[in-house]
Formats: C-alpha cells, structure tokens, sequence
C-alpha cells in the first residue's frame, strides 16, 4: 500500500512540477517576445494559461502531502521512491539548463571566431532570450530540488537504495562530462593535426563547435569527478560501490577499444598506400589526425582511469563483486581481440586463396592492409588479458577456484566453442561440396580457390574450437580435484532426531562425496561438535533445547539451521521444505559453499537500483560515450 501511495504521489508531482516549468517558460518567452495579436497569440496564452492554472494546484497537493507523510514519518522520508523523485527532478532541470547554456556559448564563439556560416549578433539578440530563459528557470528548479534532496540527506544519512540513487546521478553527469571534453579536445586536436587541409570556414565552425564542447565538458566533470572522488574517500557504502567501479572499467574499456581501433585503421592506411593502394589525394597527415587524436585522447583516459582503479584496489580489500567486474573487463576486452585476430585472420586467406587462384594483386591490397592491420591490433589485445586471466585460473587456491567458476569466464570459452563450430560446420561443408563437385564432374571455375579457403578456414575453426574446448575440460579437471580436497577437509555433523539425520547424512553423502559427515542426537552434541566445521540442526531441536545453544554459541564453525514446522512457530523468508531432499539440496549448496570458501553471507548484491544504475550507464556508454569518441574516426574519409 506505502508503495503504491508513494509511486502515484510521486509521479504526479514530478509531471505536475515539469508542466508548470514549461509552462513558465512559454509564458516569460511571450513576454519578452510576443507574438503579433490575433487568434494564435489567444490559443497560445489559453493553453499556457490553463496548462500552469490546472498543474499548480495539482503540484501542491500532492507535494504537501508528501511533505507532511515524511515530517511524520522517517521510513518515508527515506523511501529509495523520494530520492528518485529529487535526483529525477535534478536531472530533468539540469539537462535543458546545460543544453541551453551550450547554445549560447555556441553563438557567442561562432560570432567572435567568425567565418562565413557565423553567427551574427542580430542571431544572438534573437536567440539569447529564449536560451536565458530556459537557463534561469531550469537552474531555478534544479537548486530547489538539490534544497529538498539536501534536507532528506541531513535529515537521514543517505545509505541502500536512496544512496545508489545518487551515485547514479552524479555518475550520469560525470560521463556526460567526461564525453563531451573528450569530444571537444579530440575536435581540437584534429584542427592542429591538420591545419590548412581544409577551408577557413569549415575550420572556424569546427573550432567553435570544439571548444564548446571543452568549455562546458571540463567544467561538468570536473565538478563532479571530485565530488564523486570526496564520496569515495568518505569510506562506507561509497568506497564499496560496484556502480563506480562499473563506470570505471566501462571507460577504460572504451577508451581501450577505441585506442586499439585507431591504431589499426593508421596501420591500415599506411599499409594502403606502401602497397600503392589509390589514394584520395590527400596528404598523410589528413588521412590519420583524426585516428591520431583518438589515440591521443582515449590513452590518457585509459591510463588515468587504470590507475584510479589500481588507486582504489590499493585502498581498500577487493570484494568478489570487483574481481567478478574487473573478470569481465578484460573477458571483453580478449573478446573483441579474438575477434578481430579472427577476421583479420579470415581475411588474410581469403586474400591467399584469391591470389591462388589466379587474381590480380591490385584489388587484393586494401583487403590485405585491412586483415593486416586487424590482425596486428587484435593479437595483443587477446594475448594480454587472455594470458592473464589464465594465469588466475590456474592458481591453485580460493581465488583459481573463483576464477574458473565464473559465469563470465565460462560463457566467453562456450561462446568461442560455439564459434569454432560454426565456422567448422560451413568451411568442413565447403570442402564436402567441393569434392562432390568434383566427383560428378562440375567444378567450379576456382577449384584452387575455394579449396585453399575453406581448407584454411576449417583449420582455423577447428584450433579455435579444440583451443577453447580443451581450456573447459582442463578448468572441470582443476575444478574437479580442488573440490574434491575441499570438501575431504571439512568435516560436517548433523545434529537431531535419528529419524531426521538418518535420511538426510544418506543424501548429503551422495551429493558431496568425500566430505567427512557423521551424525547423533543433540545429547551427543558436546563431543560430536569437536573438531568440525560446521554443524547441521533442525529448527526444532535449536528453539526447545537451550542447553544446544549455548554449546552452539561458543561454536566457531558454521551453523546450519533447517526450518521445520512446528507449532507456534514462524520462519520469516524461509518456509520449510516439503521433502527431505529438497532440504538436502539446499544444505549441501551451503555446505558445498562453506567448504570452497565462500560462506554465506547476509550480505546483498547490486541490488535493483544498482543494475537500474548499471543499465543507465551502458545505455549511456552506447547512445552517448561511443558516438562522441568513435565519430572522431572517419573509417571513410
């Protein structure tokens, strides 16, 4: 019920709140600039008119009532629903404010630098209103939200869902930040890597457009870099946070790739024209200042970014969510190598093949400086986080065992499993076809050709393949004995009714073979718990018999309690089982955990509004950081 009443009134101040803004600004904008009189300057100030008569009192209502429902009570005041209200509202305002805040520097700079598409200063006097207006409403709005987030902070210390909110919020501004000073000093840089090769006003207007972009960037994310880097040296929930270090690894993934990228399209390029490849007519440096600056630029966000994640790992204990991020990271970063060492590979036969069968060099060349260049760009990038990472794996403690377990390590060796057999089906159904061909007599025109190709390919296909599929069955073999010494070294008693423990120690066994278990009842239970790692009991037995808990209490292994019925008595988020085996299958995961080092923990995961937070940043990363730094590549020009 609490949730739904926050939702709805929530919601509606949020619309009712937007709707009166902008009715606001249409209002002030026909102040300052009214339209001529007549009918569309009376249907125009009727609906503005109405939309702020009918919303103010709409915003009020259910502000004030949410006002007064958080005086009254802290729970409400701090509902995760209440700082998406004011973070929501923060970004909503400040968004327009920045956009509006950019137009005018825009013209401001196009009209000063000049050129033939500039701005002129009647421009200015006819825009800048508009844009100030929009500003200074925004701005107005932004600081009136931030008053009432700030108030719930001092009120209630921001902590769980109300303080990933917020990280999501500053985390937002700092990558809008981070992607336009990217943007605009990479659009600096291409200016001075090749002056002159274009026109003066195609040049002016790309400086203003540059330093726009810098003028407003750096200052965004300088502000809230440092906030978000006070947050982190405040400790708490902030230093822990998988968010920031998502948003960390994300930009150095990115940064990588398009470094990487770059590089490869420069190598390209100079192979094409060493192999005397036409040309557009262009000098050298033109055809590779943008490539240039991307390197420049992504490099130094991939060095800094590195080491502020080496910085923070330094600071505090990696956590298995980290690692399971920073796994990630270079599984992806050894994905998209693999990847383009594969093509460039294909590539590289299909440009052998070609020449076998009797083609011209000359087409062949920039087919050849390609699958160089992604070959010579892929190679390292698979090698070094691939190399890495099976060092890890091989390690023969806690951490290679949570390294060969993990979901990311296992779905990138099946996804290239799944490759090689692929391409190991079509170049294996190639070369069948070929030799039916040729058995009833029909050929193809290039027999040489396709036989190279597909031969070539399905050794390739099938090292990748076999490479891959014996890397699983050597991780099941590690993973295989390392459990199997685990478990042998963790003794288990189950302490209860024979009628209980008889059939359970059967199953138990079965599922964990190895594992030293023995069982009795609880007089039994001062000798039985000696020596063990942990002890298994029935609710039943733990809430009648006081004398077990003390001599559990000062028991320094693991404790395992099995809900069972039992009247008067209810287990909050843990129903009992209806079968014995069901309660064996969750004893043994918990035992299984324990004796691989990995004890269960109450302690939470993400979380919702943690993946909410994630999902925004890679949408983000998708719709706004890879445009900005990738567009600076012109793969065609």
């Amino acid at each position: 019920m609490q949730i739904v009443r926050r939702a709805y009134l929530y919601i509606v101040a949020f619309i009712s709140f937007q709707t009166c803004l902008w009715a606001a600004v249409g209002l002030a904008l026909m102040v300052i600039d009214p339209p001529p009189p007549g009918r569309l300057l009376v249907i125009r100030l009727a609906g503005l008119l109405s939309a702020l008569i009918v919303a103010i009192p709409f915003y009020l209502v259910h502000w004030l009532i949410a006002q007064r429902i958080a005086r009254d009570n802290t729970d409400e005041r701090s509902a995760s629903a209440r700082s998406l209200y004011h973070y929501g509202l923060m970004i909503a305002t400040a968004a327009p404010a920045l956009g509006s805040g950019a137009s005018i520097l825009h013209e401001l700079l196009s009209l000063v630098i000049g050129g033939p598409g500039a701005t002129t200063l009647k421009d200015i006097g006819d825009d800048l209103p508009t844009q100030l207006v929009i500003v200074a409403l925004n701005a107005a709005a932004w600081i009136y939200a931030r008053r009432h987030a700030l108030a719930d902070h001092q009120a209630i210390p921001e902590q769980g869902g109300r303080a990933t909110i917020h990280r999501i919020y500053r985390y937002l501004f700092v990558s809008s930040g981070l992607a336009l000073t990217t943007s605009g000093v990479g659009t600096l840089l291409v200016l001075i890597l090749e002056p002159g090769s274009s026109s003066a006003g195609y040049w002016q207007d790309v400086l203003a457009e540059g330093l726009t972009f810098l003028l407003v960037g750096a200052p965004l994310w300088t502000v809230t870099w440092l906030a978000a880097q006070e947050a982190f040296a405040s400790g708490g929930e902030e230093a822990e946070s998988t968010l920031r270090k998502g948003y960390l690894y994300l930009v150095s993934l990115i940064s990588c790739l398009a470094s990487i990228s770059a590089a490869a399209t420069i190598l390209s390029r100079l192979l094409q024209r060493a192999l005397g490849t036409p040309t557009r007519g262009a000098p050298l440096m033109a055809d590779i200042a943008s490539p240039i600056a991307v390197i420049i630029v992504a490099t130094v966000l991939w060095i800094y970014h590195g080491k502020t994640l080496s910085t923070d790992a330094a600071s505090l204990a990696e956590g298995t969510r980290q690692r399971g991020l920073r796994r990630l990271y270079y599984y992806l970063l050894g994905s998209v190598g693999l990847v383009a060492s594969l093509v460039g590979a294909f590539g590289l036969i299909s440009v052998l093949a070609a020449a076998l069968g009797g083609a011209a060099f000359s087409p062949l060349r920039t087919n050849l400086s390609n699958s160089l260049a992604s070959l010579a760009a892929g190679l390292p990038l698979w090698l070094l986080p691939w190399l890495r990472m099976q060092r890890n794996s091989l390690r023969t403690d806690e951490l290679g065992d949570e390294a060969r377990s993990s979901l990311v390590r296992r779905l990138y060796l099946y996804i290239f499993v799944f490759v090689g057999v692929i391409g190991s089906l079509i170049s294996g159904a190639g070369l069948i076809n070929l030799l039916l061909r040729w058995m009833l007599g029909a050929l193809p025109e290039t027999p040489l050709m396709e036989l190279v190709q597909n031969a070539f390919a399905l050794i390739l296909s099938g090292a990748t393949l076999a490479y891959h599929l014996l890397t699983i069955l050597g991780d099941g073999k590690r993973q295989r004995t390392s459990r199997a010494e685990a478990l042998s070294d963790f003794p288990v008693v189950l302490i209860g009714p024979s009628s209980w423990t008889s059939e359970l120690v059967t199953l138990l066994r079965r599922m964990l073979p190895g594992m030293p278990i023995e069982c009795g009842e609880s007089k039994q239970a001062k000798g039985l718990l000696a020596g063990t790692k942990a002890a298994v009991l029935p609710s039943t037995v733990l809430a009648t018999e006081s004398a077990l808990r003390k001599q559990l209490d000062a028991f320094a292994g693991l404790r395992v309690v099995v809900p069972r019925d039992q009247p008067g008595w209810a287990w909050a988020g843990a129903a009992p089982r209806e079968s014995i085996w069901k309660e064996a299958q969750d004893v043994s995961s918990l035992l299984e955990m324990a004796a691989l080092g990995d004890p269960p923990s109450a302690k939470r995961g993400l979380g919702a509004w943690g993946v909410v937070g994630v999902v925004l940043l890679v949408m983000l990363a998708l719709f706004v950081l890879l445009p900005m730094v990738f567009s600076l590549i012109d793969f065609m020009s």
